[in-house]
């Protein structure tokens, strides 16, 4: 079995999140605002979401977050948060992601560009 190699720190997906900062479009100023606008289309759906506590809980409280995974991976996400073999993650698993601020930006991107 051969360990999975970690894409340190500002060579992996958080990239492509910083960039967008740099150039911004005019839909959205910021990748912030693109996360947060493309969060909330889970709105109506994370309402109806039976396991909320235990989803808001897995991701520090993160209701953006929490309403993406909902939307995209539904009641399988615990199975999912432990994935390693997720490419554009850089060997982390979404669970690792969340701890740190440039993992966040990897999973992020990983919802926003549909991977």
């Amino acid at each position: 079995m051969s360990e999975t190699m970690i894409v340190p720190e500002g060579k992996g997906f958080e990239i492509d999140y910083d960039n967008y900062e740099r150039n911004p479009n005019r839909k959205f100023p910021t990748s912030e605002d693109w996360w947060n606008v493309f969060a909330s289309s889970g709105k109506d759906e994370w309402e109806n979401c039976t396991f909320k506590e235990e989803l808001l809980d897995e991701v520090n409280n993160d209701l953006n977050l929490a309403m993406v995974i909902n939307h995209f991976v539904g009641s399988k996400y615990q199975e999912w948060m432990k994935r390693k073999d997720i490419s554009d993650l850089g060997g982390l698993s979404p669970a690792e992601c969340i701890d740190t601020n440039f993992g966040m930006k990897r999973l992020r991107m990983l919802f926003l560009q549909g991977k």
